[in-house]
């Protein structure tokens, strides 16, 4: 609707609110706006008209958009509850997995640590430290202690290099027992810190406990491959096992092998043979590592030199145990006939070590009467259960295995 004229509103109603309480004349208002009231009027109504459905249509559009956000929310309420059972059954099952899967953890630990530990127990004998202990911390990671005595440390605290080796070996062999489905493990030269009496311990370990198992083992150590050799026997593993010596080694045709012997097999090889250098040298060094262990199970001095003579190793060894046997006459007795024929045969090693005119005069029986002796000497001195050299006591008048759970108990009281 389109108007001539112009008009203010406000004024006009207050104008005819004065008139009508006759504050002012009727001549006093604007003739124009009068006579146009009824326009006016309609001009008014227009707008009001115009206005209320301008406001409805936006207050419908208000109502419609609040019934649908409202439907909305009802969706996203119950989307929303869905949700949090569905949060709730997943942190349930997350719990109980982590719990199940903590606990299939601690137990697998456990075992290993079990394992680790009577491995390394049995290795060490039960000594009175050193016996490890696993730990799971509430936190990721494992801690891993010895026990000494009254506490635990960090192995790398106070063990030797020998025992964190066989400490690595006990680690690896349980984790071999509880994962390993074939069956085959490679050890290379893995104790070469270890002395010889725990290196006897690991390899009764092996033959022991893993006999089901098929194994390539290599050393450098001679020593520690013929204690391989004789422990392989006592387990009945003799023929089950192949002992190769690598002979020598080239690019082009790769590695020469031949079957390993022991010390005493080749002693017998050399005398079948009729070979008195081989013999006489070979029975000479075997007597050597006999008296090597003896004054080391004993604390026995010996010269200090280079290469000792087997005299000075059989005068060193008789001073030590001049008192010992002495309540006992009958050890006695024998501990003094095998000394003096060790040192009455001592000059068969010494010349068959050296070029002299007299070895074409040895005949195969002094050979063997020399290598008897060796043994007998090594027998009465040894523990031959554990292969071990005895430990003499003078004072209790008894010689024991240093193995702690050997029971055996060599008595020269005299009673």
């Amino acid at each position: 609707m389109d108007y001539n004229f112009d008009f203010n509103i406000d004024n006009l109603i207050n104008n005819l609110e004065k008139l009508a309480n006759f504050e002012i004349k009727l001549s006093d208002m604007d003739l124009n706006t009068l006579i146009n009231l009824n326009e006016i009027f309609l001009k008014v109504k227009y707008d009001i008209n115009q206005d209320y459905e301008r406001i409805n249509d936006e207050y419908s559009e208000k109502i419609y958009d609040t019934i649908l956000k409202l439907n909305q929310k009802e969706e996203l309420e119950t989307q929303l509850e869905n949700l949090k059972k569905e949060y709730d059954i997943s942190k349930t099952t997350y719990e109980l997995f982590s719990s199940k899967k903590q606990e299939v953890i601690e137990n697998i630990i456990n075992e290993i640590g079990d394992l680790m530990k009577s491995y390394y127990d049995f290795i060490h004998d039960h000594e009175d430290f050193n016996s490890p202990e696993i730990k799971v911390p509430k936190s990721t990671g494992l801690s891993l202690g010895l026990n000494f005595k009254e506490f635990i440390a960090d192995p790398r605290t106070y063990s030797s290099e020998g025992h964190l080796d066989s400490l690595g070996l006990c680690i690896f062999l349980a984790f071999v027992k509880k994962f390993n489905k074939y069956d085959f493990i490679i050890l290379d030269d893995i104790i070469a810190t270890v002395d010889l009496g725990h290196k006897e311990r690991v390899a009764s370990l092996l033959f022991s406990e893993f006999k089901d198992y098929k194994f390539i083992i290599t050393t450098h150590n001679k020593l520690w491959f013929e204690q391989l050799s004789r422990i392989s026997q006592k387990y009945g593993m003799k023929n089950k096992i192949n002992f190769v010596e690598i002979l020598s080694w080239k690019l082009e045709k790769g590695p020469k092998f031949s079957l390993m012997k022991t010390s005493k097999e080749k002693i017998e090889k050399y005398l079948d043979e009729g070979d008195i250098y081989a013999a006489g040298n070979s029975i000479r060094r075997y007597s050597e590592q006999v008296f090597i262990g003896v004054c080391k199970a004993n604390e026995i001095r010996v010269p200090l030199k280079e290469h000792p003579s087997l005299k000075e190793y059989t005068m060193s060894i008789r001073s030590h145990f001049k008192k010992t046997f002495n309540k006992d006459k009958e050890i006695k007795k024998q501990f003094q006939t095998l000394m003096d024929e060790l040192e009455g045969n001592a000059y068969i090693g010494n010349l068959t070590s050296h070029e002299n005119e007299i070895n074409n005069d040895l005949t195969v029986g002094e050979l063997e009467k020399f290598r008897d002796t060796v043994y007998e000497f090594e027998k009465f001195m040894k523990c031959w259960e554990h292969d071990n050299y005895l430990k003499f006591d003078n004072d209790k008048k008894i010689a024991l295995c240093k193995t702690k759970s050997c029971s055996y108990v060599f008595n020269f009281s005299g009673n």
